[in-house]
């Protein structure tokens, strides 16, 4: 927690700051757009992925049946995008030669869930997307399980998978998951890129420590604003997004390369300034 500091009331002196009295460039603004965009985009698969895993255990449980039962073979699931911002999740079983759909289930931005697990004989085969997918994270995590890729919890990681981008490359996220409900990991995330021909093409790690952002102590410290320090970049990226959207307060970022200070609340841009004091570092 060295790096992450709590502001009580006076919150600095963000709330009286014009938006964006220190200019960003050009280039810095539009990557800025970008990772709210993709931390938006993010925030909505792993919801979907949330609310029917929560369906679809309740649905196993009535049906008798458990997640670790040998028959089911369960292998993961994954999220499509449908028609009117709807996403699709499916539950794979590797009980067969070939990947089949255990349950299906659509949920939209309410987190209004359809749908349930499969009738026997019914159409179980996988989008060619869908497929394409979970090629895309079996070949991301055969990289991630390598030397060099930290995690910041002793729990397994949360993978996200979402659909192929403009140039074909489909992103694949291995994130930190969290032990205590009142912590949220913001370090200990990885993406790794993964080209049309299946094959990881880049990688990137987002944070060199962990910075648990601890709600508790900030609830209890009457804390208004959450601050850590970025080194990697000169804008926050999509992970500073998505963990904007997953805590109560507003997280402040400070890009020490530029030396300016973002502020995102709910994953979106509030303000920028100067980390820099007037007449001095």
């Amino acid at each position: 927690m060295k790096r992450i500091l709590f502001a009580f009331a006076a919150v600095w002196s963000f709330c009286s700051t014009p938006a964006f009295a220190a200019a960003p460039t050009a280039a810095e603004m539009a990557a800025m757009n970008a990772a709210q965009e993709r931390g938006e985009q993010m925030f909505r698969y792993d919801q979907a992925a949330w609310h029917a895993t929560d369906r679809f255990l309740a649905d196993l449980q009535s049906s008798g049946r458990k997640p670790e039962d040998k028959d089911l073979a369960l292998g993961g699931y994954i999220v499509e995008p449908l028609a009117d911002r709807q996403l699709q999740v499916t539950f794979v079983t590797q009980a067969s030669a070939s990947l089949r759909a255990v349950a299906r289930y659509r949920v939209d931005d309410t987190a209004k869930v359809d749908g349930a697990m499969l009738a026997p004989g019914a159409d179980a085969s996988l989008s060619p997307l869908a497929l394409r997918m979970v090629a895309a994270r079996d070949a991301a995590k055969a990289k991630f399980t390598t030397p060099g890729h930290a995690l910041c919890s002793a729990s397994p990681p949360n993978s996200l998978v979402l659909p192929p981008q403009a140039d074909g490359t489909i992103p694949v996220y291995f994130l930190t998951s969290t032990m205590d409900a009142g912590v949220y990991p913001a370090g200990g995330h990885y993406r790794f890129d993964v080209g049309p021909n299946g094959a990881v093409k880049g990688e990137r790690k987002f944070m060199s420590a962990c910075f648990p952002l601890d709600m508790t102590a900030a609830r209890k410290s009457h804390a208004e604003i959450l601050f850590l320090t970025h080194f990697l970049d000169r804008q926050p990226t999509e992970i500073h997004a998505f963990v904007s959207r997953n805590i109560p307060l507003p997280l402040a970022v400070i890009t020490i390369p530029n030396k300016l200070v973002w502020v995102l609340a709910n994953g979106r841009l509030q303000r920028v300034r100067s980390a820099m004091r007037d007449g001095g570092d």
